[in-house]
């Protein structure tokens, strides 16, 4: 073992462990002192419309993100929506791959996190993982109601 290295240990998680199978796959998203896990279920995240996702926005910490996942390309973006006048930017479902529009039209790449003119949002950090990992080692992580 690498002297730095941490050994995971499965005694105690137990409580946390049942809310979702082992190998069931999760977005983990970090913000601030706070975890939230988004299940990588593709009925979640897929239309009836080709090349259309739903987007998931939240709030975690007091700070509103979006979360998007491609489930054909397996390409996930987790985003501050606050942007810097203050504003929350409210998207609607994503068209066209990975882009979503704002109220005023404005396009937004969810991969990149550019939008209109030179706007960029913040990225947070997040992970495509499964539950069993993510959960070993953040215990306290709430799961987004969509989780089955």
């Amino acid at each position: 073992m690498h002297p730095n290295g941490q050994v995971l240990s499965i005694a105690g998680s137990e409580y946390v462990r049942y809310r979702l199978k082992d190998k069931d796959l999760v977005i983990g998203v970090l913000a601030g002192k706070d975890r939230k896990a988004y299940s990588l279920d593709r009925k979640i995240w897929s239309t009836k419309q080709k090349n259309t996702w739903n987007l998931v926005q939240d709030v975690i910490s007091e700070t509103p993100v979006v979360v998007y996942h491609n489930p054909d390309q397996y390409a996930t973006g987790v985003w501050k929506r606050t942007l810097t006048d203050g504003k929350v930017l409210e998207l609607a479902k994503v068209t066209d791959g990975h882009y979503a529009k704002d109220a005023e039209g404005g396009e937004w790449n969810l991969l990149t996190g550019k939008g209109p003119g030179d706007q960029q949002l913040e990225s947070l950090p997040h992970m495509n993982i499964y539950w069993f990992a993510w959960a070993d080692f953040y215990p306290e992580t709430e799961l987004h109601p969509s989780v089955p």
